[in-house]
């Protein structure tokens, strides 16, 4: 038995289970409002940045592309993505300015093409090492991150915990503000 086996398990168990809660609601026709589309959205697009993370997958997966590191790729316009989707479903509750709002509808989707453009054109020159396409995804995201995660992420989420009138959702806010600000400060 690998060390795989227990991961594939439980992936396998998760998905059983999300099809099940999926099927449900599109049998009750509730896959038609809006919020609930949002939310499967982001949970499929967070899925897929972890199950690109793991590195068997990765490999074949990269292999499928001549050993150019598309997972990465994917993985990280998947966070900017998932980044953007949130932002739609908060952007009524949070108090950013108007300014910011459209700036992020703009900037962000741009940094998304821009991130796919320049990998393309990286991957397409010879001159870069698989490690710098990999570098060049993920340092534009994670500019993308720092800067967007105290002027939109923040301020929604600190909004949505003044509303909320139950302690255990307060506590799930506030949990959400101390992980948004772990990502900001820098590692080692």
């Amino acid at each position: 038995m690998s060390n795989q086996f227990p991961l594939l398990g439980l992936s396998l168990i998760l998905w059983i289970f999300l099809g099940y809660r999926f099927l449900r609601a599109f049998t009750r026709r509730r896959l038609t409002d809006r919020a609930s589309l949002y939310a499967w959205i982001v949970f499929f697009l967070c899925y897929l940045v972890v199950a690109l993370d793991v590195p068997s997958v990765e490999q074949v997966f990269d292999q499928r592309f001549g050993d150019l590191p598309v997972t990465a790729l994917i993985r990280n316009v998947a966070v900017l993505v998932t980044a953007h989707v949130f932002f739609v479903v908060t952007r009524h509750v949070d108090a950013p300015s108007h300014r910011m709002k459209r700036l992020f509808s703009w900037i962000n989707p741009a940094v998304i093409v821009i991130t796919v453009l320049l990998f393309v054109w990286m991957a397409d020159t010879d001159r870069f090492s698989l490690e710098a396409l990999t570098h060049e995804a993920k340092t534009i995201r994670g500019i993308a991150m720092l800067v967007w995660t105290p002027l939109v992420f923040w301020p929604a989420l600190v909004r949505l915990q003044q509303l909320e009138k139950f302690r255990l959702m307060k506590l799930r806010y506030t949990l959400s503000l101390m992980f948004y600000a772990t990502f900001i400060v820098p590692g080692r």
